[in-house]
């Protein structure tokens, strides 16, 4: 038995591919390849599940305590489990079989919600939720990592792509169908829709199977798409390799503190694994405070009234689905590197427009193009972090920018107002912009380096196929 449970001796033959010129919409040409098409749509139940769930939580919540602060609690809850175990979570995706360990987290999670349909008081809801956080935390990098297994690599950006935007509709669906379920029947309700949700992806992912890869090899290597396509991937990844700093492959045998400070290693010494993360961490404090400091902006900056962050919030929908549309349908998958540093720079403008507007149109204008540039980052960072690493140690790293993620999330909340206080609204957004335009800069450098190589790489090794 591999790693992933396919139990196959050999990977299948390609059908996963349209001939040319069949695929219309490359955003969709992702759901051709079966493996992720069940993936895919078990983690959009399971998504639109806790959403719907999550109103029931704040309504208990906020209708016991009738506190913010209690409210403010519960996110904190439901962050710390996964900066404590997130690199941890990693150990166990790369340890053992990614789809096994995400249908008994799926299974847990169905039956932890399932306490709050018999027993929906709030002890019940922080424990459940702190529980929920914690076995999500080892759910997220088992599918991230076993994302490149399921599409071939040409593919991995659109399917990268098309889970954003199914995440972003659910939300905006779960929503819904909470207040809704809610108001109607009450939150246990609520919380039945998730526990089934649950259970949902927890049957497509016993469904799913997957073609052979060699632990230790790179991420491509098992991937669908024919000699053809492994044949180039495999110049690709010599040539990202060569790219790399030695010494920083996965090493069997190592115990879990070994394994974590494997991936620490390799985080530290792969230039471009170390600027996605850094990145991660200036976008995710930049944006996390920029959250913060809307309400002001908006109230005593622009002089609107609280109804105008509305059209803020909308804006920012909008222009999150019109850049899944662009990177899905528009980018190539090795292009990734490249959106991830032009996204952050379009994040890094909207903060310091933010810091000159003077009207709401323009407000709404830049938070359009702060939604384009966020899903951009978010999609193309986790591509290419995917395409970075080998099979045997991308569930680590994924974990580990996880964590750095919850810590920026984290520590947002305090900087934000912190700096509101000290130097103003304006000032703070545009001291955020340039945190974010710090991290390009410490990004391009090795990004460029990295091209250059490929590029030499792949034009001496390429050969008639």
């Amino acid at each position: 038995m591999n790693q992933d449970g396919s139990g196959k001796t050999g990977a299948p033959a390609d059908k996963t591919q349209a001939p040319a010129g069949k695929v219309r919409l490359p955003l969709l040409g992702a759901l051709r390849a079966p493996a992720f098409r069940l993936l895919w749509l078990g983690q959009t139940l399971s998504v639109l599940g806790d959403f719907v769930s999550q109103i029931g939580v704040l309504v208990i919540v906020y209708r016991v305590t009738g506190s913010g602060t209690a409210v403010g609690a519960l996110f904190l809850v439901q962050v710390l489990p996964t900066l404590i175990l997130a690199p941890f979570a990693g150990v166990v995706a790369d340890r053992y079989d990614r789809r096994r360990v995400m249908i008994a987290a799926d299974l847990v999670r169905g039956l932890a919600v399932a306490v709050l349909v018999l027993a929906p008081s709030l002890p019940a809801v922080y424990a459940v939720s702190a529980l929920i956080a914690a076995i999500s935390t080892f759910f997220s990098p088992a599918r991230g990592a076993l994302v490149p297994r399921t599409v071939p690599p040409e593919n991995l950006l659109a399917a990268n792509s098309l889970s954003a935007m199914s995440n972003s509709v659910t939300r905006i669906l779960g929503a819904a169908v909470g207040a809704t379920l809610v108001a109607a029947f009450g939150a246990a309700a609520a919380f039945s829709v998730n526990a089934l949700s649950y259970f949902a992806s927890a049957l497509c992912l016993t469904m799913l199977r997957l073609p052979r890869t060699e632990v230790g090899t790179a991420g491509v290597a098992g991937a669908p798409g024919g000699i053809q396509a492994a044949a180039k991937a495999a110049v690709a990844t010599a040539a990202e390799a060569a790219a790399a700093p030695a010494g920083v492959s996965a090493r069997p045998g190592r115990g879990t503190g070994g394994a974590v400070r494997e991936g620490l290693v390799l985080l530290w010494r792969n230039p471009r694994l170390a600027g996605i993360t850094l990145l991660v961490f200036f976008n995710t404090l930049g944006l996390g405070a920029a959250n913060v400091l809307t309400a002001p902006l908006v109230q005593t900056t622009l002089g609107a009234n609280t109804s105008s962050l509305g059209w803020l919030m909308s804006a920012e929908g909008v222009g999150a689905a019109v850049g899944v549309v662009l990177l899905g349908g528009a980018v190539r998958a090795a292009a990734a590197g490249w959106a991830v540093l032009i996204s952050s720079a379009v994040l890094a403008a909207t903060m310091l427009g933010l810091a000159v507007c003077g009207a709401l149109w323009q407000a709404v204008g830049l938070f359009l193009l702060g939604g384009v540039g966020l899903v951009a980052f978010n999609v193309s960072a986790e591509t290419e972090t995917q395409r970075a690493t080998t099979d045997a140690i991308r569930g680590r790293i994924l974990s580990l920018i996880m964590a750095v993620l919850s810590a920026g999330s984290l520590l947002s909340l305090i900087v934000g107002g912190i700096l509101a206080d000290l130097v103003g609204v304006r000032i703070s957004f545009a001291i955020m912009g340039l945190l974010i335009a710090t991290g390009c800069v410490v990004y391009a450098g090795p990004l460029a380096r990295a091209g250059r190589e490929k590029r030499r790489i792949a034009a001496s090794q390429a050969t008639p196929l």
